[in-house]
Order: C-alpha cells, then structure tokens, then sequence
C-alpha cells in the first residue's frame, strides 16, 4: 500500500513539475559583455574603433580614459578612440544591467609610425 502511495505522489509531483514549465520559461543565462578588441594600440593623433556586442545594451562608457593618453566617444556599439599620448591607459563600458568590459588603451608617441596591414602588405610584397 506504502508503495502505490508513494507511486501515486511521484506521477503527480512529475505532471506538476511538467505542466508548471511554460514553453517560455528560459533558465537566466548570464548575457555577457564583449568589447572587440579589447586591447588597442594607436599612436598618438590617430583614431581606433571597438566594437560592443552582447550584454544588455543601449551601452555606456562608466570609467573614461585617462585625457592625457586618449579620448573615448561611444556611439551605439562603436567605441572610437583617439590617441593623445604615452603610455596607457583603461577605460570601462557598461551595460544597462551592469555586465562591463574593460578595454586597454596604449598610445605610442606620434614619432612611432604604425602601419596598418595594408601597409605591411605593401612592404612585403614586392
């Protein structure tokens, strides 16, 4: 009899648990905040772009670059950077949850030329 009874209240309890589960119901997965790169290096007077993706956006720059070293706007999921001067610096993005991404920001003297790919490309081609 313990046993039927105890049958009983498993078979209930699962057409519970099953009838509880709306098709909706989605386990909270963490929504991360991703900054790409999330290292820069530019010389100064020069101009990157990072780009935003994940989290909850709209976005938000929470912690500037140092003014000396570089200069942040954020326009949608773009970050552009512009370089100031040595050495580095950090700057912080956030979500509207919370989630943040940090982005590391160097800055080379303007006498140090970066070439880009294309340039390297150009070099080595010939």
């Amino acid at each position: 009899m313990a046993t039927r009874v105890a049958r009983l209240v498993s078979i209930i309890s699962f057409f519970v648990a099953l009838i509880g589960c709306q098709e909706d119901d989605q386990p909270d997965i963490p929504n991360y905040l991703y900054a790409t790169p999330n290292s820069v290096t530019l010389s100064a007077g020069r101009d990157t772009t990072v780009t935003l993706s994940g989290g909850v956006p709209p976005y938000r720059i929470t912690q500037k670059p140092s003014p000396n070293v570089a200069v942040a706007t954020l326009q949608g999921s773009i970050v552009t950077i512009h370089g100031v001067g040595p050495p580095d610096t950090r700057m912080t993005v956030a979500d509207t949850v919370q989630n943040a991404a940090i982005i590391t920001i160097t800055v080379l003297s303007d006498s140090t030329n970066l070439m880009d790919s294309h340039e390297q490309y150009r070099l080595h081609s010939y």
